[in-house]
């Protein structure tokens, strides 16, 4: 993974013109935030001549692609545009804790069990119903899934996962103690998902 610097040159009276193209470009800045490809964003200020994104990406042509679907690009008030590799030497260490680095900020964090057969419908589920309601959340500042696979039929529920899962897998069948233990078709997987929010 590579830093890159999307630079953009703008046209006078950006703040004006930029109106009827403003919430597409933000939709596009939050849904790269959200994959995790953009780090920051914003327009230069006194004056407004030059705006700087700056993406955490494996690839240059994921920030040419952002680029060249951005509406100040397609409209003409981004003049004129370039990626540059960033050499980042401080800073770029992540936090362990994301709620860590932001003062104000209070973490929700909850969980769930599925199986790896299941596991696309419950990340659809999130994507589609969860984060939608999450953004209506006043003070909303961005949310995490991540995935834990279980190491066997036998290995002990992490603390926190409900009882009642999402997708419950088949229940098990009931065998001679003398029959050997094989390995389920589908391991569990348990889910932790987090939303952060400013404190009102």
């Amino acid at each position: 993974m590579n830093y890159y610097a999307l630079l953009y040159e703008l046209v006078d009276d950006m703040v004006t013109r930029r109106v009827p193209f403003r919430e597409e470009h933000l939709r596009l800045a939050r849904e790269a935030r959200e994959r995790g490809e953009l780090v920051l964003a914003g327009a230069l200020a006194e004056p407004v001549d030059r705006a700087l994104l700056v993406f955490h990406v494996d690839d240059k042509s994921k920030v040419e692609a952002f680029a060249r679907k951005d509406p100040y690009v397609v409209n003409g008030l981004a003049k004129k545009w370039e990626v540059r590799p960033w050499n980042v030497v401080v800073g770029n260490d992540r936090p362990a804790s994301p709620a860590a680095t932001l003062p104000g900020a209070i973490t929700r964090h909850w969980s769930a069990r599925t199986t790896e057969a299941q596991l696309p419908r419950y990340l659809d589920h999130f994507s589609i119903n969860v984060v939608p309601e999450l953004r209506r959340v006043a003070g909303y500042l961005g949310a995490t899934i991540s995935l834990r696979k279980a190491k066997s039929k036998s290995s002990s529920k992490p603390p926190g996962v409900p009882s009642k899962p999402f997708a419950p897998s088949p229940a098990p069948t009931s065998k001679p103690p003398s029959s050997p233990t094989k390995p389920p078709p589908c391991l569990p997987t348990s889910i932790a998902a987090s939303a952060i929010t400013k404190l009102r």
